[in-house]
């Protein structure tokens, strides 16, 4: 069976949703509890299964899966890692994740690491470029308090174009 990075996110954001953490640090689910998470509705019980096992056995939760009649039985999660909050966090926001996938498409086959990886450069990318349009802002407006000068004016008109210029491409990177 094949790990899908989709199915990851989903039953990432599903599990995260529905953790509650009341001093037992466990959270228990039957086959039939199962049905309440939209991934598990979405993917089917099988690729489901599979997912959570492969998040276990990467150290993205902690958690068992409790085998009963050739079947699983119950699945104990006690909590995502570390590292899975750290996917989680990459990886949440749809346009990083739209943009995420478009870069990973382009390959065959991507790990997981690989992913989260790629989707922090992605907001690093958007980061940068929020700054660089920030002081693009703010140079702006000091070059519009300056004297009249011939020069002040070509710095503003310079200053101006470059700052739509960023924000035009930002805007292009976040739609």
């Amino acid at each position: 069976m094949k790990l899908k990075t989709d199915s990851i996110r989903m039953v990432m954001l599903d599990l995260e949703s529905c953790l509650t953490w009341d001093g037992s640090q466990t959270n228990i689910w039957s086959p039939n509890g199962l049905a309440t998470f939209e991934s598990y509705k979405s993917l089917g019980h099988d690729e489901f299964i599979y997912t959570v096992s492969k998040l276990i056995e990467g150290g993205y939760i902690n958690g068992n899966l409790c085998p009963a009649n050739n079947t699983i039985g119950d699945i104990y999660v006690y909590s995502i890692t570390w590292k899975g909050h750290e996917f989680l966090d990459n990886i949440r926001d749809p346009k990083v994740w739209s943009k995420t996938k478009s870069i990973t498409g382009k390959f065959t086959s991507v790990s997981v690491s690989l992913v989260s990886n790629i989707a922090s450069q992605v907001i690093a990318k958007i980061v940068e470029d929020t700054m660089a349009l920030t002081v693009a802002s703010s140079s702006f407006f000091s070059i519009t308090r300056t004297t009249k000068s011939s020069k002040s004016i070509a710095m503003f008109e310079h200053s101006k174009r470059t700052a739509l210029f960023l924000f035009s491409r930002l805007r292009k990177q976040l739609l």
